[in-house]
């Protein structure tokens, strides 16, 4: 078995059973800090001066971007010198923090038993804390179950599959840069005149690194559409008629999917309307949806692991 597969393997472990270290020493916690400074210093610059905006975003992520991929290349090197258990180990260990399942699952379920408690006012403060920066303060409890089966559907790409993807094409340097971008474009990648450009380019990025991905995380959820009780024809005649209807060119396809596999309308006020035709979602189908999120997040690893392996025999016997 090759050394990522293992590095891979190990990562998910730690997921599975370790608690995410704390912000201080959290990888995604520096990038946070890198971006929440230098946007705080491009915000200076006066709206109307567009181009320097535009410039000092863009340095601001290429350039943390570059940092990202330096410090993890540098590890990445130190790391190649040790016993191979050691590698493994350390390796995962800086993987790890670059995705997530479980913490993305359990926000799921902690959400869904407030609601499932009648404590919509719990739920929408969870809602907002765990998954979405929309403001929550006066959904519905419809509303906020069709806020966690989006997110679900979506961070099965950004939180899962993507990073590990990029750690499966191209190592740790890979990864890390995947979510440093994503976070770029988490915290300042809006569409509104305080963000456009200095945001623009971490967004665009984004956009271009999650292309594959979210195609891929799409085709996994409608073959899982079982562990939800849906079907894979459902999913995918959603997806087909649905994906292009989100502002994002990539996260409309997950979304869309799983709309058609739970058989619910998922709605964002003023942006887009999902499988239209379906009904109003409900606290049951948070469940459901962290059922075939789970499943997805399995057979997509799963796939993934045995496309390295292939690799490696076809190498190993050329």
């Amino acid at each position: 078995m090759t050394v990522p597969i293992w590095i891979l393997l190990t990562a998910a472990g730690l997921d599975l059973f370790l608690p995410e270290p704390p912000t201080a020493l959290h990888p995604v916690g520096w990038m946070g800090k890198w971006i929440g400074f230098f946007s705080e210093q491009a915000l200076k610059i006066p709206v109307e001066r567009k181009i320097p905006r535009f410039i000092a975003g863009f340095a601001l992520t290429v350039g943390g971007a570059i940092f990202a991929a330096g410090v993890s290349r540098w590890a990445d090197i130190l790391l190649r010198g040790q016993p191979e258990i050691w590698t493994v180990l350390l390796s995962a260990l800086l993987l790890k923090p670059m995705f997530t399942i479980r913490g993305l699952i359990n926000a799921a379920s902690e959400i869904e038993r407030a609601l499932s408690a009648g404590d919509l006012s719990e739920a929408r403060r969870l809602t907002a804390w765990h998954l979405v920066s929309r403001d929550t303060s006066e959904l519905s409890k419809t509303e906020i179950a069709s806020c966690v089966v989006e997110s679900l559907a979506e961070n099965l790409t950004d939180s899962f599959f993507a990073p590990i993807f990029y750690f499966a094409l191209a190592g740790l340097p890979a990864a890390w840069v995947y979510r440093f971008i994503n976070t770029a474009d988490a915290m300042i990648g809006y569409r509104n005149e305080k963000w456009e450009l200095i945001g623009k380019t971490g967004a665009r990025i984004d956009d271009l690194l999650n292309l594959v991905p979210a195609r891929i995380s799409a085709l996994f959820l409608c073959v899982c559409a079982r562990a939800a009780g849906g079907s894979f024809s459902n999913g995918f005649a959603a997806l087909r008629s649905d994906r292009r209807r989100t502002e994002s060119p990539n996260a409309g396809w997950t979304m869309a999917a799983a709309a058609g596999i739970l058989g619910v309308r998922l709605e964002k006020a003023g942006s887009y309307t999902l499988n239209e035709a379906g009904r109003a979602p409900a606290d049951a189908d948070i469940r459901r949806c962290v059922r075939l999120t789970r499943a997805a997040a399995i057979a997509s690893f799963a796939a993934l692991l045995s496309g390295i392996g292939v690799i490696a025999l076809i190498q190993t016997y050329r």
